[in-house]
């Protein structure tokens, strides 16, 4: 149950949707900052005090993945001008990214990748060797 006299309500109405199909035309009603009713029409009046945003002609999305992020850094192996640097988390926020996918070099044992692994293994290509 929402609490009307506390939340926080900001309806984004006229935005066209993508989440993460094509869902056209539509108005976003957000609470606290999390996502209470997504519709076609919501009337502006469906909570006291709530912040209305006109988003006619804009694209509403729930955030971008990033599939392919070096948290700590990567590469190198040219040298370090080759070097990726680590990412800043703030920073991807700020380009939209929500949510990521880090990657580790192969090189990387599971013990260092799962403390619990059984026996370390070099790599995750003779982990996938025929025999280990």
């Amino acid at each position: 149950m929402i609490d009307y006299t506390a939340a926080g309500f900001t309806l984004l109405q006229g935005a066209h949707l993508y989440a993460p199909e094509d869902r056209g035309i539509c108005d976003v009603l957000v609470a606290n900052g999390k996502i209470i009713a997504v519709a076609s029409n919501i009337p502006s009046d469906i909570v006291p005090d709530c912040t209305v945003v006109d988003l006619s002609g804009q694209i509403l999305f729930p955030g971008f993945i990033d599939q392919h992020v070096h948290l700590i850094g990567g590469g190198g192996e040219a040298g370090p001008t080759t070097r990726t640097p680590e990412v800043a988390l703030s920073r991807l926020t700020e380009a939209g990214v929500t949510s990521v996918v880090g990657l580790l070099a192969p090189t990387l044992s599971l013990a260092t990748r799962n403390p619990c692994s059984p026996r370390p293994v070099r790599s995750m290509k003779k982990a996938s060797a025929p025999g280990c």
